[in-house]
């Protein structure tokens, strides 16, 4: 099934691709920055491909749970270089890993080490979307954190022997971000 929905999520990414060609204009614009030598029939191959990954991340939510088991051979760790936080979870860090492939991956990486940790991430506006995916990542091992307002919460965990790591990526429109009220910083102390 983690193939199957995997190989569907990606499909209609690269469908959805051909459908939405003001982001792709976003999407092409970024790529041509940060990969100049390449010819534009390249960055157009790229945009679709951009859809593809985001489509199969997609699809995997569901299978975070199966993806993160490094028993059944899907996920991988290697350690290139030991840091205290390995050897004593207490110590804290700040992990900061690439969007690369299933990027929620990384915090269960993280929690393979028995580290305690916090992430950010960006809620999206529908709440019904936003119980789905907080539930999939339930399975990554760490506590989220809502990015709005959330600077004392993350100190306060980061004051607590709990580390820090990747952001989770889910976007929002910032046309629609809704403006917190004066009073919710005093209600988060």
């Amino acid at each position: 099934p983690v193939d199957t929905a995997s190989a569907l999520g990606r499909g209609l990414g690269r469908l959805f691709a051909r459908l939405v060609s003001r982001k792709n204009d976003k999407i092409r614009e970024n790529l041509l920055r940060a990969l100049p030598d390449k010819s534009p029939a390249e960055i157009d191959r790229l945009v679709v491909d951009v859809w593809g990954s985001g489509g199969a991340v997609l699809a995997e939510y569901a299978h975070l749970g199966q993806l993160s088991d490094t028993r059944n051979g899907r996920l991988e760790i290697r350690v290139m270089e030991r840091i205290p936080t390995f050897d004593d979870p207490g110590n804290r860090a700040v992990f900061v890993a690439v969007h690369q492939s299933n990027w929620e991956l990384a915090a269960s990486a993280i929690a393979h080490f028995g580290i305690r940790f916090v992430s950010l991430y960006s809620p999206p506006f529908n709440p019904w979307l936003d119980n789905i995916l907080k539930t999939s990542r339930q399975a990554l091992g760490c506590e989220l954190l809502p990015r709005d307002m959330s600077m004392r919460p993350l100190i306060r965990a980061l004051s607590g022997q709990r580390s820090h790591s990747p952001a989770r990526s889910t976007r929002r429109s910032p046309r629609r971000r809704p403006r917190a009220p004066a009073d919710r910083y005093a209600a988060g102390r």
